[in-house]
C-alpha cells in the first residue's frame, strides 16, 4: 500500500499528465495482481503452519495431501511471477526479449582481409596445421 501510495502522490506543484496517469494505472494493476496472487498461494500454507502451531490441524491422509498441495501452490508463485509481469508490463517484456533473444543469431561480418588465412612452417618443413 505505501508503495502506490507514494506512486500515486502527486508532484507538488504540478499536474500528472494523461500518459503519466496510464502508466500509474498499469502499475497499479500489476502490483494489485502480483499480491493477490501472492495471498492466493501463500494462504492454504500459512493457514495450515498456523493451525499447526495452535495444534489444531489433525494428521488424516487427506491433511497431509491439502498440505503437500498447499507447498506447491506456494512455490509455484514463484514460477507464476515472470508470467504476470510479461502480460502486465511493457517494460518487463522488452527488457526480458534483449535478454532472452529467441531466433537466428545474425552472421558476423567479417572483413575480406581478416579472412585471409595464414599459416606458418616449422623448421622441418611442415605447417603448424599439419604438427597438430
Amino acid at each position: 500500500m505505501g508503495m502506490l501510495v507514494r506512486l500515486w502522490k502527486g508532484a507538488p506543484g504540478g499536474r500528472a499528465s494523461a500518459e503519466s496517469r496510464r502508466g500509474k494505472k498499469r502499475v497499479t494493476r500489476m502490483v494489485v495482481v502480483v499480491v493477490l496472487v501472492f495471498a492466493f498461494c501463500w494462504c492454504p500454507i500459512q493457514v495450515i503452519l498456523l493451525l499447526k502451531s495452535l495444534k489444531l490441524y489433525e494428521l488424516t491422509h487427506a491433511s497431509i495431501i491439502f498440505q503437500i498441495v498447499s507447498h506447491v501452490l506456494a512455490y509455484t508463485n514463484s514460477c507464476i511471477n515472470p508470467v504476470l509481469y510479461a502480460f502486465l508490463s511493457d517494460n518487463f517484456r522488452k527488457a526480458f526479449r534483449k535478454v532472452v533473444w529467441c531466433g537466428r543469431p545474425s552472421a558476423p561480418t567479417i572483413p575480406p582481409a581478416a579472412q585471409t588465412k595464414t599459416t606458418r612452417t616449422t623448421g622441418n618443413g611442415t605447417s603448424n596445421a599439419d604438427a597438430l
